[in-house]
């Protein structure tokens, strides 16, 4: 027997260009050309509601699994418009987590997962390298440091989890190393993690877009879903078109709070980026 669940969507407040991160407002001429508004009915082997981070990636892996694939993406805005184009940029491994990951899975599981960002640092590396991807991607180092007794070897969990498996990413750092790389004073031990450091999400997600495009995926952008319609197959309905799927990801962020049985399972993490005006002599001189 078939069952069958139709779940209206929370549709995402559509921000005007005042509103857009900086990261997207300074490159927005990179990305000219918006991918088409759905309009009328289409079929898809697998049909992605979300062209942030999560839902290009997907698709790209999909495509590079099996290239005949029929796989669609849908957004509401334009790719990035949501958590992904509004981050700090920061990039490091989950091996600083190593010992709180163990405690929810195990220790295998704990490494395979950190290991698997290790790996993407250097798939990104790779894909900026080879001209693929335009990113600003920098990996000149994250320093994780202590600047009182609270904070002192509050990483040494974790690098014994590291040595237990065969791996060194950090480096201990001293007071006036730490000093060094930072220009302040105010931080007196910890270590370096030398694969992890920087990139410009705007860049990231305007060309991702593209290399999702380039591998197969139909992008849809200004396209809000507003139902999800399940059963044998999931129909998602939009304001112009649906689109009829063997299977569907939600990868909207915190708007898929409008299915119950993903609120139950979320929970909301805030943080706040500033950007100031450029102050590039300042850096060159601290070698940031």
């Amino acid at each position: 027997m078939t069952t069958t669940q139709h779940f209206k969507l929370r549709t995402p407040v559509v921000p005007d260009a005042r509103d857009e991160s900086y990261w997207l407002q300074s490159t927005r001429p990179v990305d000219t050309t918006p991918a088409p508004t759905l309009s009328g009915p289409a079929d898809a082997d697998v049909a992605i509601n979300g062209g942030g981070l999560t839902g290009l990636w997907t698709a790209i892996r999909l495509l590079e699994s099996d290239p005949a694939l029929r796989v669609v993406v849908l957004e509401a805005d334009h790719c990035g418009s949501g958590a992904s184009g509004r981050n700090g940029g920061q990039v490091h491994s989950w091996f600083e987590s190593l010992d709180r990951l163990a405690a929810v899975t195990d220790k295998d599981e704990a490494f395979a997962l950190a290991q698997a960002t290790a790996d993407a640092i250097e798939e990104l590396h790779d894909l900026q390298s080879n001209g693929t991807l335009d990113m600003d991607l920098r990996l000149d180092g994250w320093l994780w440091t202590a600047s009182s007794r609270a904070q002192e070897g509050s990483w040494e969990k974790a690098l014994k989890l590291c040595a237990e498996h065969g791996v060194s990413p950090y480096t201990l750092l001293g007071a006036a190393e730490i000093s060094r790389r930072t220009g302040s004073d105010a931080s007196y031990a910890g270590v370096v993690e030398q694969r992890a450091g920087s990139l410009h999400p705007g860049k990231l997600m305007r060309s991702l877009k593209n290399y999702a495009a380039a591998k197969g995926a139909v992008i849809h952008e200004h396209t809000p879903v507003q139902s999800v319609q399940g059963g044998r197959q999931v129909v998602l309905q939009t304001p112009h078109g649906q689109v009829t799927a063997g299977k569907v990801l939600i990868a909207t962020n915190v708007w898929a709070s409008s299915i119950p049985e993903l609120r139950k399972k979320m929970y909301v993490v805030d943080s706040q980026v500033i950007a100031t005006a450029p102050v590039p002599d300042k850096l060159d001189a601290l070698g940031w």
